[in-house]
């Protein structure tokens, strides 16, 4: 079987050796994208993100009032070589379903 691939686009080995180089990369990536972030470069932070699903990822949780999209339900995902997508794993929280009336006040109590 063949090594698999990582953020950083190389190939790497098998085993635990692989996954601790697998990891580097990632956290290599993200790291370099919230310094982007952090520095309030938005052309630079921008670069890192596939900006149509961007876009398209807003739109939907727009769309489903979901509250919780942008905090805890935010994960991202990477093509091998290629840029960040945002990734929403919950919409328990959406679609009119939470319990919450979203509310400033309500929200940071959720929180």
């Amino acid at each position: 079987m063949p090594p698999g691939p990582t953020a950083s686009g190389t190939r790497l080995p098998q085993g635990r050796r692989g996954l601790e180089e697998g990891l580097l990369a990632i956290q290599s990536v993200l790291s370099a994208w919230g310094t982007a972030a952090n520095r309030g470069n938005a052309e630079e932070m921008w670069n890192w993100m596939d900006m149509d699903a961007a876009i398209d990822f807003v739109i939907v949780q727009e769309l489903a009032k979901n509250f919780d999209a942008y905090i805890l339900s935010l994960h991202f995902w990477q093509d091998t070589g290629g840029k960040l997508h945002p990734n929403s794993v919950g919409h328990d929280l959406s679609y009119g379903l939470s319990l919450h009336d979203c509310g400033w006040e309500d929200f940071v109590s959720y929180r």
